[in-house]
């Protein structure tokens, strides 16, 4: 059966289904990401314009509500399942224009590391293949680590330089979107995705390559912002995780739930950190 943990600031949950997999939420308020939200409110304005979606991005009702309130990117509720999406559908040379010096920073702090460290010591019991992945690996900080401790290490990236640094510190990249042809079916052990769910408009079929990726009783983690954090109520319209076009997805506990059920996995345990309802 695959698992499924959740975590998120916001929550950590277990879905078993023929691979494992964990989600954690994170509440994240940062300075640099709020200078970048004024960067580029330029193109929030002009995604007014975009073509917008008609059905919903997790279970497909057309069934969509605007939410009231969320005038500076305007959001869409599905009426049947609650998921809270972006209503404009960025270009790609939106996502190109916003994404072309993204996520290059090489700081990692000691505590992000023993971070890293616990969750290893968790995906021990999964070591099968040998073999984890990271979607969106960025500069590959993750990886680095657990290929000190014996991992065969892949990741995907979009951009050339960050494709290039991962690949200068020995993890076996991929380059683009993930798709079914990315890699070899039911290969990892453990299949992670860090802060990158909320950035996608296909989040089914994102899951159904994962889920094609774990080999049986394989592991999925994966953090995402959890829209039902308190700063969230409190700020509204100003929460700076509402920032198009690089989140265009919003989940909670319940809607992660639902993406990750619907795509046979069975969840096993499920934390938000920090505060949430």
């Amino acid at each position: 059966m695959h698992q499924l943990i959740v975590c998120s600031s916001s929550t950590i949950v277990r879905l078993q289904q023929l691979s494992d997999c964990v989600i954690s939420h994170w509440l994240i308020c940062s300075f640099a990401h709020s200078i970048r939200m004024l960067l580029f409110i330029f193109i929030t304005l002009a995604a007014m314009t975009n073509e917008v979606h008609k059905k919903c991005l997790i279970c497909s009702s057309d069934k969509l509500s605007p939410l009231s309130g969320y005038t500076r990117v305007p959001l869409f509720r599905c009426d049947d399942c609650s998921f809270v999406f972006a209503q404009a559908i960025p270009t790609q040379q939106d996502l190109s224009d916003y994404y072309r010096n993204y996520g290059t920073g090489h700081y990692l702090s000691p505590v992000t590391i023993t971070r890293y460290h616990e969750w290893l010591d968790e995906f021990e019991k999964y070591r099968n293949t040998g073999k984890i992945l990271d979607v969106g690996c960025g500069v590959g900080f993750f990886l680095a680590e657990a290929k000190k401790r014996g991992w065969q290490v892949y990741g995907t990236e979009f951009s050339d330089s960050l494709v290039q640094i991962c690949r200068d510190k020995g993890i076996e990249m991929y380059q683009g979107a993930l798709t079914s042809q990315s890699f070899s079916e039911y290969e990892f052990d453990v299949v992670l995705s860090i802060e990158v769910l909320e950035h996608i408009n296909n989040p089914t079929e994102e899951i159904g390559y994962i889920k094609r990726l774990l080999r049986k009783g394989g592991l999925f983690f994966c953090t995402t912002p959890n829209f039902n954090g308190l700063s969230r109520f409190w700020l509204k319209d100003k929460y700076n995780i509402i920032d198009w076009p690089e989140h265009l997805g919003y989940f909670t506990p319940r809607t992660l739930r639902k993406l990750m059920n619907s795509n046979g996995f069975k969840t096993l345990k499920v934390t938000t950190t920090g505060f949430s309802i």
